[in-house]
């Protein structure tokens, strides 16, 4: 691990791993437990729930980190009964102790998934298998902004980057709103930022190409989301000489595609390559499977994603979640990012997600939620849903792909992850 350059910066300061390792090392004795105990960590600040990763790591600590927003009676039931100390970070109270009170396993990382498919899991990981970016990054001095949740897969990725690649420094922002995180990264020079394209659409809306711009990018990593071309497009755009990278990856299955072409999905010939050091892919009718050793250590086979792939001119294309991206309309079925990937060229759609809504004599129809450009917004309310439709008719293949309803919305709605919210998508509203 480097213990010695690498640099966190927050809120509170600039600070080294070894610093803070000696703050971890004050930290639990304080709260009365050791290194050998199984730690779960809960604040809600992200700095300082970052802040114990170079003491779990360099101790080898058993642990788990959560936001404590999401600490609900249900979770904290389970880490409890799994045998955690519970420390929150806020303030001094004494840990509270788990039911059954065993050492911990050294150097097990556990993961709480999002649940945006169901009831959060615990996932163990290593730092072996967390720390993805080993083989495939090239050793330049970076200083990235970090802008995933707290917790989240994608965040252990980075925070294993800064711990045991030379020269990544790391900008943890004491605020959650995508516009003060980018205030914040310029005021300290960032130069790399890791995001899902939904972080990238919503700066777009929010504070635009003029001053996006006056960052100066060379690293540009996506991930999280589905990415599409439109987003990769914007981004050559706005910066040309920055390197583009999109990630395919879940809590279960860790880092499993890394692309650098500019291109939306991965070559096919990836399918045929086969090593037990590289994460190795496969397509079963429609499913993409991996198998590969940056997997959660409680899988050693091969790993059904639950994600949906499409072949595209050479191009395997991800498409979504085979639970909330397929749509069933009248018998036919139709992926909702197809439609989506249409509505967003078009010059009044800056952000949109679709969906099958239940209708009561028509079964189920097409809606699209809609954030629209300036030159939606410059047209009269009656005139709106005319135009989409008209430019969803000239550019959809099939009459029944056309939104029956459209649904402007004044914002992104996003999870705390920056993740388009997948709310609605099996046609219930709120």
């Amino acid at each position: 691990m480097n213990l010695k350059g690498n640099r966190l910066l927050t809120g509170d300061g600039s600070f080294t791993p070894l610093e803070l390792t000696h703050l971890f090392s004050a930290l639990i004795r304080t709260r009365g437990v050791t290194t050998n105990d199984k730690l779960a960590f809960v604040s809600e600040r992200p700095d300082k729930l970052i802040g114990t990763l170079a003491g779990i790591a360099t101790f080898e600590t058993d642990s788990i980190v959560i936001p404590l927003p999401r600490l609900d009676e249900r979770i904290r039931a389970r880490i409890e009964s799994d045998g955690y100390f519970l420390i929150n970070l806020d303030d001094k109270c004494a840990p509270i102790r788990g039911a059954r009170g065993c050492a911990g396993e050294s150097g097990k990382v556990v993961i709480l998934s999002s649940g945006t498919t169901g009831v959060p899991k615990l996932i163990p990981h290593s730092w072996d298998t967390l720390f993805t970016f080993k083989d495939v990054m090239t050793p330049q001095k970076r200083t990235w902004l970090l802008t995933y949740e707290a917790g989240s897969y994608a965040w252990y990725q980075m925070a294993a980057m800064w711990l045991f690649l030379e020269g990544q420094d790391l900008v943890v922002p004491s605020s959650s709103d995508p516009q003060q995180m980018w205030e914040a990264g310029l005021a300290v020079q960032f130069d790399a930022i890791s995001s899902t394209p939904t972080f990238w659409r919503h700066l777009l809306i929010t504070i635009g190409k003029q001053d996006i711009r006056l960052a100066t990018l060379r690293q540009i990593t996506l991930g999280g989301e589905p990415v599409n071309q439109d987003i990769l497009s914007h981004l050559k755009d706005l910066f040309p000489a920055a390197k583009i990278t999109h990630i395919y990856a879940s809590s279960e299955a860790g880092a499993s595609v890394i692309v650098n072409d500019g291109k939306e999905g991965f070559p096919i010939e990836w399918l045929r390559k086969q090593s037990p050091d590289r994460p190795s892919l496969r397509v079963d009718g429609d499913r993409l499977f991996v198998r590969s050793p940056f997997a959660s250590t409680a899988i050693t086979e091969w790993h059904d994603t639950g994600d949906i792939v499409e072949l595209r001119k050479g191009r395997v294309v991800l498409l979504g979640r085979a639970d909330g991206h397929v749509l069933n309309i009248g018998g036919r079925k139709v992926y909702s990012k197809t439609i989506e990937d249409i509505l967003l060229k078009s010059p009044y759609v800056s952000w949109c997600r679709v969906y099958a809504r239940q209708a009561s004599l028509a079964g189920n129809v097409v809606q699209a939620d809609i954030v629209g450009t300036p030159a939606l917004v410059s047209l009269a309310p009656e005139e709106r849903e005319e135009n989409l439709s008209s430019y969803c008719r000239e550019h959809l293949s099939d009459t029944w792909m056309v939104p029956r309803i459209f649904k402007i919305l004044p914002k992104i709605p996003m999870s705390n992850n920056f993740k388009s919210s997948l709310r609605n998508r099996a046609g219930n509203e709120e």
